[in-house]
């Protein structure tokens, strides 16, 4: 893992100066000790450890986008990171499924269930 941006003190007044507001609950921001610096767009999904991509935001609301609120973390940035995840997993399992399949040779079924033969159906048919 790569070293995060440390902010000095001028970075963190820029930051605050651009914006003014929290993103999150819209409410005026306040003295530098009651807030954190958040990447819009987080690191772990491809975000930039850029200034442009650092707001400041209170220290509540911070805690809130990142964990979640109460019982769960739905919308949450650990909620979305482990999704990511999940589906990165499941897309690299089905390449190396690909991979490994040899040419003209027929793949198992995934259902059990045969399946029915074109033309049987009974719509149509006249007695």
């Amino acid at each position: 893992m790569t070293e995060r941006r440390r902010l000095t003190t001028v970075d963190k007044l820029k930051i605050i100066v651009r914006q003014a507001m929290c993103p999150i609950c819209g409410e005026r921001l306040g003295g530098l000790d009651g807030l954190d610096f958040d990447h819009e767009h987080a690191l772990a999904r491809g975000g930039a450890d850029t200034i442009e991509n650092l707001r400041a935001v209170h220290r509540d609301c911070h805690r809130v986008k990142t964990s979640g609120a109460k019982a769960t973390s739905h919308g949450s940035d650990i909620h979305e990171i482990a999704k990511t995840k999940r589906l990165a997993a499941g897309q690299e399992e089905f390449r190396r499924r690909l991979l490994t399949k040899e040419p003209g040779k027929e793949s198992e079924r995934s259902s059990k269930w045969p399946s029915r033969p074109l033309g049987a159906s009974k719509k149509g048919k006249k007695k």
